[in-house]
Formats: C-alpha cells, sequence, structure tokens
C-alpha cells in the first residue's frame, strides 16, 4: 500500500471513531423549576421519561421542583450561561431576558384556558414566540397553560375598591406590573419561594398567581380570600440553554425539540383539569373564592386591557408578537 493511500486510511478510520465517540457521548440536562405536584412539574417528568427514552439514554434527565437549583432568576441566568440546560416556569419571568416573553400574560386576549392553549400553540405565534430569547442564550421549545390568574388576600374583598394600595405579589413583568397598579394595588415582584413567609409575616396582603399554585403549596393556611378576577392567563414556558443545545447533535436536537412540542397539547389539558381539582381543594380547606359584582368586573376588564394594549405598544422588542397573539386568538376563538 502506498504512503498516500496508508494516510487516506488512517483518516477515514480517525474520522469513524469521532464519529462514533460523538454518538456515543452522553448530556446531561437538569430540569430546573420554582414549583412542584403541579403541571410544570409534569412537564419535567414527562420530558425526563421521553426524552431518555427516545434518546436511548444519550441524554440523562434530571427534574428539580420548588427551586432547588435556586430562585427563578438565579435559574433563568444558569440557563443563558449553560450551567443550567433547563427551566419551566411562567412567561413573565423571562421578560428581562427577552420583553416578547410576557406578551401571553396580557389581558383579556382569551376568553378560557383552551382557548388560550389553542391561540398559543398557532404555528405563526409559537414559531415567533420560542425564537424571541435565542440571542440572549434561551431556546423556547414548550409552550402551555397553566391556568387563570387569581389574586389571594389575607383579608376578603369584594369590590374594586378593596384593590386599594394593597401590596401584592406579582410575577415582575411590566404586563403584571401595570393593569394592577391601575386597579389601585400596589405590585411587588417576589420569586415564589418568599410568598408564603411574606404573607405569614404580613409584609404583602396577597398574592397573584394560578390556584393550583395556593393549593399545593397550602396557602389556605395563611389566607383563605381568593378573587376570581379572570383577566390574565399564566402561560409556562419549557426553555433550554442555547449553549447547551447547540452543543447537542442534531439527532438528539429534533428529540428534544420534539418532545416539547408532543406535550403542549397534553400540558394545557393536564392544567385545566388540576384548576378545575384545586378549586374544590381550596373551598374543602376553608378557602373562598370571591366573584367580583357583574358591574365591576366589568369596568376592571376595560382598564386592565387598555393599560394592557399601552404596555405592548410601548415595547417595540414585544408589539409584533403582541399583534400576532391577538391575531391567532382571533383565529383559534
Amino acid at each position: 500500500m502506498s504512503a498516500s493511500n496508508k494516510i487516506g486510511c488512517a483518516l477515514v478510520a480517525a474520522l469513524l471513531v469521532s464519529a462514533g465517540s460523538v454518538s456515543a457521548q452522553t448530556f446531561n440536562m437538569k430540569i430546573g423549576n420554582a414549583t412542584r405536584a403541579d403541571v410544570q412539574y409534569e412537564w419535567q417528568t414527562q420530558m425526563q421519561k421521553r426524552v431518555q427514552e427516545r434518546s436511548k439514554g444519550r441524554i440523562k434527565v434530571g427534574i428539580y421542583g420548588s427551586s432547588q437549583l435556586g430562585s427563578i432568576n438565579r435559574m433563568i441566568e444558569g440557563v443563558q450561561l449553560g450551567t443550567i440546560e433547563s427551566w419551566v416556569g411562567p412567561g413573565e419571568f423571562l421578560a428581562r431576558v427577552a420583553a416578547g416573553f410576557q406578551v401571553p400574560g396580557a389581558p383579556g386576549i382569551f376568553k378560557d384556558a383552551a382557548h388560550a392553549g389553542r391561540a398559543v400553540t398557532d404555528p405563526k405565534f409559537r414559531e415567533a414566540f420560542l425564537a424571541v430569547g435565542e440571542s440572549k442564550g434561551v431556546k423556547g421549545i414548550s409552550v402551555f397553560i397553566y391556568g387563570p390568574s387569581l389574586i389571594l388576600f389575607s383579608d376578603p374583598v369584594k369590590s374594586l375598591a378593596g384593590f386599594k394600595s394593597k401590596k401584592v405579589r406579582v410575577f415582575g413583568a411590566p404586563i403584571q406590573v401595570e393593569p394592577f397598579k391601575a386597579l389601585g394595588g400596589a405590585p411587588l415582584p417576589m420569586n415564589l419561594a418568599e410568598v408564603l413567609p411574606a404573607l405569614q409575616r404580613h409584609v404583602i396582603d396577597g398574592s397573584l398567581s394560578s390556584i393550583t399554585v395556593f393549593t399545593t403549596f397550602r396557602y389556605w393556611d395563611v389566607a383563605k380570600n381568593l378573587v376570581d378576577t379572570g383577566y390574565q392567563m399564566t402561560v409556562s414556558v419549557g426553555i433550554v440553554s442555547k449553549r447547551w443545545f447547540d452543543s447537542l447533535p442534531h439527532d438528539l436536537q429534533q428529540v428534544v425539540l420534539s418532545v416539547g412540542k408532543e406535550l403542549e397539547p397534553e400540558m394545557t389539558a393536564w392544567g385545566i383539569d388540576a384548576a378545575n381539582k384545586a378549586k374544590k381543594a381550596w373551598t374543602d380547606h376553608g378557602g373562598k373564592i370571591i366573584q367580583l359584582p357583574a358591574a365591576e368586573h366589568a369596568q376592571m376588564m376595560k382598564t386592565v386591557q387598555a393599560v394592557g394594549e399601552k404596555v405592548m405598544q410601548a415595547q417595540p422588542a414585544a408589539v409584533q408578537l403582541y399583534n400576532l397573539l391577538k391575531d391567532a386568538a382571533r383565529r383559534t376563538r
């Protein structure tokens, strides 16, 4: 065999060994989350099961609920840096990464949770929405409905006047802060792990979230009054580190993307069912669900929708997505 042939054979052998080592390489995928025993934890569980199965063990998935990997903001920073591979939670917490992530929280777009699920997974909106954070190191892989937002108060609030000056925890994005301000309240951005102690010490008067959060963490032990505002929808987003995703072979990238998309309708249905069950659990433990008088509810909706529109129109980085979502909501109604 000539020297050139020997060199060629050696190169081919080296390439085959290299290709084999890449295909045999395993990758870790830690998924962080602030909650437990809810639809976000179910998403983590199903991602673990299906990604490990379909990757034939080449992706090892670990699930970490209840802020085991740190506060929400620290987990998101970890995903950006590549020290945490994945996180799932409400899009509003990602607004500091990219303003467009808060768009599904705009008030008054959806008639109910099922409608919200159809709208956010409309292909035109979904593709643009999940890509909005890629330049900041965050790649969206899944979007689904957690449930309608309600406001928990320590003391009974039976009218809009009762919102005045109330210090209420919100997720922190302008789309949650400004509508509650317009209703006379004092919104305070806060991580989930801080909320229950803050209620116990009377640092805050209440919290805006979905009912499954309140039942999972047994908030009825410190506050029992839920006002069913219904003006916002909590929409969860599953993200992965762009740095980590780009390190995966193409076939494993497709596994992650396909499972993320596959889970969306299942998780929305799971979340709706969980919210319905949570209402019974809340009242069974002495909690109250308060409806505002019809005229006041209509006034509230008019106020928050106008503020939501103003917030979105003031953010060039978000307004195009907002218009896409409104179009999707009209088509899927």
